[in-house]
C-alpha cells in the first residue's frame, strides 16, 4: 500500500507539490494569526503584572485603563488593607515618545518596588533628577540608545542614566522617569494612572481585588490578562477582536486545506 502511495506520489509530483503547499499555505494561516491573539494576550497578561505586582488598582469604568485617573491617596489607603503588602503609583505617559509612539514611559518614585525589581544592564540608576531616565533595553535597541544619550518625551530631552531589563513586554518597551518629573510633564500633580499592588503571603488575588473594589469605591482591580481585555470599551473590542481572528484563522484554514485537498481528488488521473 506505501509503495503505491509514493508510486502516485511520484508520478504527478507537479500536482503533489501543489497540494502540500496548499495544506502547508492553510496551516499557517490558522498558526499565524492564532499566534497574534496568544501575543494580545500576554501583553495584556504584562500589563497586569508591571513591577511583578500581583494586581494592578485603576479608575472604574474608563474607556481606556491608561487614562484612568487616582488620587495620591490612593496608596495610603491601600497600604491600610491587610491583604496588601506594598503599593506602588504609577503615571503612564502614552505616546509621548515621538520616535516610537508605542513606547510607555513610566512615572514611578525610585525608591518603590517597581523601580527596585529593574536590573541595569548598562550605566546607572538615574538620580531622581528631573533630566535624568531610564531606559528599557528593547527601546534602547530600537532607537539606538545608551547611557549618555537623549531620549525626548512629549519634546522634553532626558538625560539616559542606564538601560534596564525586566522581562516585561511593557516595561522594556519603554522608559521610566521620575514619579514628580512625569507629574509636571503631564500638568497632572497630585495625581497617578493607577496603582500596582504587592500582596500579602497567602493573599489570593482574585480576593483581594474584591476587598480593594469594596474598601475604594470608584476603582477596578485588574489581576488577570482576561480582564485587562475587557476593560473599558476598548478591552471589549479587543476581546472581540480575538474571537473573529480566531474565527477567520479557522474558516481561512480549512477553506484553503478543502480546496486543495478537492482540486487533488478531482484533478484528471492523466495530470502532472
Amino acid at each position: 500500500m506505501l509503495a503505491i502511495i509514493l508510486t502516485n506520489l511520484r508520478r504527478r509530483l507537479t500536482r503533489t507539490l501543489l497540494t502540500a503547499a496548499g495544506i502547508a499555505v492553510g496551516v499557517a494561516t490558522i498558526v499565524a494569526l492564532l499566534s497574534f491573539t496568544q501575543g494580545l494576550r500576554e501583553s495584556a497578561a504584562g500589563f497586569v503584572h508591571l513591577g511583578g505586582s500581583e494586581l494592578g488598582v485603576f479608575q472604574a469604568n474608563v474607556s481606556d485603563p491608561t487614562t484612568s485617573v487616582l488620587p495620591e491617596s490612593t496608596v495610603s489607603r491601600l497600604k491600610g488593607l491587610p491583604e496588601v503588602a506594598d503599593a506602588t503609583p504609577l503615571l503612564l505617559i502614552v505616546e509621548g515618545v515621538k520616535r516610537d509612539p508605542a513606547a510607555v514611559v513610566f512615572g514611578a518614585r525610585p525608591g518603590d518596588f517597581f523601580a527596585r525589581q529593574l536590573v541595569l544592564v548598562e550605566g546607572a540608576r538615574a538620580g531622581g533628577g528631573r533630566s535624568q531616565a531610564l531606559v528599557g533595553d528593547r527601546l534602547a535597541s530600537q532607537l539606538g540608545l545608551a547611557p549618555g544619550a537623549t531620549l525626548a518625551v512629549r519634546g522634553d530631552p532626558y538625560r539616559v542614566a542606564g538601560v534596564y531589563h525586566s522581562g516585561i513586554l511593557f516595561e522594556d518597551s519603554g522608559a521610566v522617569l521620575d514619579l514628580a518629573e512625569a507629574q509636571r510633564l503631564m500638568g497632572r500633580y497630585g495625581e497617578e494612572t493607577n496603582v500596582i499592588v504587592s500582596l500579602t503571603p497567602g493573599a489570593r488575588a482574585d480576593a483581594a481585588g474584591r476587598a480593594i473594589e469594596r474598601a475604594l469605591p470608584g476603582t477596578q482591580a485588574i489581576t488577570t490578562a482576561q480582564q485587562a481585555l475587557r476593560a473599558g470599551a476598548n478591552g471589549t473590542l479587543i476581546s472581540k477582536a480575538i474571537l473573529v481572528i480566531v474565527a477567520i484563522a479557522i474558516i481561512v484554514g480549512v477553506i484553503g486545506v478543502a480546496n486543495t485537498m478537492a482540486m487533488a481528488i478531482a484533478a484528471p488521473s492523466s495530470g502532472c
